[in-house]
């Protein structure tokens, strides 16, 4: 990696607390004389921009120093390029790290993208978004709203989050195409890259990163009493067997929605009105492992 040029993207903004020092120890790691240039971020739009300027300017890899959405930012306009992709996580939930077992501390995780190892990563394409990790139109997607809206950052907001929402949020009907065609009731529905949305919480327990499947994820609403013990069948990864969770693995599907146009990407909430198009491209990145 000595001989190698990369850009370094931090988001400066990531996470509940972002670390002061961060700047520095990337450039110590990734200096200047080897070719190598550390940028902050600005906005989404501007990771965006830098992305495509690596592609442009020929960077060996780029690094994104972010959360999951920033992560996206970035693994969006890499796919195809070859370019691969180191991850150093410090957003909240970091769901595609924890599930690649990308060290959350910042020197692990720089040691792990110069050690030079990589692994093939799938990505999901939603209506001409792309997916690294896990995307939703249900509970999640709602979650995911409410959560880009809170000031303060980390799980206690996320979780506020999730318990408001329990109570106000109303199952739907889907309609799946995958391909046979089934309609489905359902409080949460996932499609799932990685097996998480973050913080270790598992939604889709036999979701392979790079087979070229998907997995959809269909999660009825749980009842109260059993919620305490449906969560720690998530955070442990056993909801395999759960009664309230149907999983569908298929290289493609089309989602029809009777409400609603909001979903999430990656944690980031969007609109998307009419069906929902979804299909993997295989092996679209590659990312730094250990």
């Amino acid at each position: 990696m000595s001989s190698k040029k990369g850009l370094i993207i931090l988001n400066p903004v990531s996470g509940r607390k972002p670390n002061p020092d961060l700047k520095k120890i990337l450039e110590d790691s990734f200096p200047q004389n080897n070719g190598n240039s550390v940028v902050e971020s600005e906005s989404a739009d501007h990771i965006r921009k830098l992305s495509q300027q690596a592609i442009q300017q020929q960077f060996d890899f780029v690094v994104i120093a972010g959360g999951d959405g920033s992560v996206n930012q970035v693994a969006s306009e890499l796919a195809g390029s070859g370019i691969p992709l180191g991850i150093i996580p410090t957003g909240s939930g970091n769901g595609l790290a924890r599930f690649l077992k990308i060290s959350s501390d910042p020197v692990g995780a720089i040691n792990i993208i110069l050690s030079g190892k990589r692994q093939p990563v799938d990505m999901l394409e939603i209506n001409n978004y792309r997916c690294v990790s896990i995307a939703g139109c249900g509970f999640d997607a709602w979650v995911a709203k409410k959560f880009s809206q809170k000031k303060k950052r980390g799980f206690q907001a996320y979780a506020a989050s999730v318990i408001s929402g329990y109570f106000k949020y109303k199952s739907d009907e889907y309609v799946i195409l995958s391909p046979a065609q089934q309609t489905e009731k359902a409080f949460i529905l996932s499609f799932a890259n990685t097996n998480q949305y973050g913080y270790n919480f598992t939604i889709a327990p036999e979701a392979v990163i790079d087979d070229g499947l998907l997995d959809i994820c269909l999660v009825k609403k749980v009842p109260l009493y059993a919620v305490p013990f449906f969560l720690h069948r998530m955070f442990y990864g056993k909801l395999k067997n759960s009664r309230y969770l149907k999983s569908i693995q298929t290289s493609s599907a089309i989602i029809r929605r009777k409400h609603g146009t909001l979903i999430h990407i990656d944690g980031d909430p969007l609109e998307l009105s009419g069906e929902l198009n979804i299909s993997v491209i295989k092996h679209a990145i590659q990312v730094f492992c250990p």
